[in-house]
């Protein structure tokens, strides 16, 4: 099962803020958190976040799908 480590760019940042909406989703039960009237968790800029040198990001994939950060 071949599993590979990327590194996320500013372009694939819409991606990480994605998986970031089911990962609030999924913790919740234990962090309770309110949804903005758009249906979505309130977050950071996850771009501007990936793009300092303090935070590395990466999106995982296995076979080349997509699974997670």
């Amino acid at each position: 099962m071949p599993l590979t480590l990327k590194f996320v760019t500013k372009e694939e940042a819409q991606i990480l803020s994605n998986l970031m909406q089911l990962y609030m989703h999924e913790t919740s039960k234990y962090s309770p958190r309110e949804i903005s009237d758009e249906g979505l968790y309130e977050t950071t800029d996850i771009t501007a976040k990936i793009t300092t040198p303090e935070v590395d990001a990466y999106l995982v994939r296995v076979k080349c799908k997509l699974a997670g950060f």
